[in-house]
Order: structure tokens, then sequence, then C-alpha cells
């Protein structure tokens, strides 16, 4: 069955390699980018990217971005600058 026009695709990207591939990649309509650990909502804390994975993330690819993870409030203003 299909989504419909207004159905959102999105992919959270673990790898340089899922990035990468992301570039010419129209079909998703965003990239998850995981900035910080957290137990609360990913128990499962690997592909950690951090602040300066995101920013580098956000230079390769078109993509609308969310940033994910147990982020804090003195990260809040680094995420806003890259991601905006």
């Amino acid at each position: 069955e299909k989504l419909g026009p207004r159905a959102l695709i999105g992919l959270c990207v673990r790898t340089m390699d899922d990035v990468l591939a992301m570039t010419q990649n129209a079909e998703v309509d965003y990239l998850s980018v995981k900035i910080a650990a957290s137990k609360k909502t990913c128990p499962r804390n690997d592909c950690i990217w951090g602040i300066e994975g995101l920013e580098k993330v956000r230079h390769m690819v078109p993509h609308r971005i969310v940033a994910i993870g147990g982020q804090e409030i003195s990260t809040v203003g680094s995420v806003y600058r890259i991601l905006h």
C-alpha cells in the first residue's frame, strides 16, 4: 500500500558509508544523527556522532537532519547553528 505524498521517510545514519550513500538519494526526506548517548531513548549507545560529526554530515548531504540522543541544554545552541 502506498504511503501517500505527505509521508516522511527517514533513515538513521550509523556510519560514514551510510552518509555517503545518502548524498545521491532523493527518496529519503531526512536523516537522523545520534549526537549523544541516551539510556532512556536508545539503550544501545553505538554510532554516536557528536557535534563535530553532526557538522560533517550537514556539509555532506542536502537532506533535513534530526539530531537525536540525550541532548543537554549546553548543546542545543550548537545543534541549532549547524542545522539552520
